[in-house]
């Protein structure tokens, strides 16, 4: 397997850290997230500035909710590489659920800075964070506009969706009107959100 095969090639050269990069996403897939950690931990003494070591290990940490570890790591990951957006993308998140939301807005900022078309799938994902922060401080307007770019996120379920019509703008004039509301969430928040389609 290619498990054996890493490990092999360590045994002949303990210092190399392609093979325990990759025994940490193999690990990190496996759902063995301290195995991961570790290898990759494994690659930052070998290479002590490998970004994207430091931005697995945090996003593994995030997983496991050690959120001052993680921070840790991705402001290592900024130090070194300044240009690597994934680290401020995360960062922010981090920031984002420690309520820190200045912080958080300050680094999703950063990430649309960045005007490489390369980076557009974090590009979408920061404006969809941001609307997160708009609407957890009441700035509705703002929050649910931008919360439209979750369609640009390729991860997104409904993300090619074909509609035939066109979207609702307005609720001013719904008579002899039909709509189709489709659900993006769990079970639950289906029927939670459901029971306002009568307002």
């Amino acid at each position: 397997t290619a498990t054996n095969n890493f490990k092999k090639a360590i045994e002949i050269d303990k210092d190399f850290k392609d093979a325990y990069f990759n025994l940490g996403v193999i690990s990190k897939y496996k759902n063995e997230l301290i195995k991961a950690v570790n290898y990759f931990d494994k690659v930052t003494l070998v290479d002590k500035k490998n970004v994207r070591a430091f931005s697995n290990k945090a996003f593994i940490k995030i997983q496991l909710r050690d959120f001052n570890s993680a921070l840790s790591d991705l402001n290592k990951a900024i130090e070194y590489d300044p240009n690597y957006i994934n680290a401020y993308l995360q960062r922010g998140n981090i920031y984002k659920e420690l309520k820190l939301f200045d912080e958080s807005l300050k680094d999703y900022n950063k990430v649309l800075s960045f005007k490489d078309s390369e980076f557009s799938e974090l590009y979408n994902e920061a404006l969809f964070n941001i609307s997160h922060l708009y609407l957890l401080r009441g700035n509705f307007t703002e929050g649910w506009k931008l919360y439209e770019n979750r369609f640009k996120i390729n991860s997104h379920p409904l993300k090619d969706r074909i509609f035939l019509k066109p979207l609702l703008q307005s609720i001013d004039n719904l008579e002899n009107k039909t709509i189709l509301i489709l659900g993006e969430k769990g079970i639950g928040d289906n029927i939670q959100f459901s029971r306002y389609l009568p307002l």
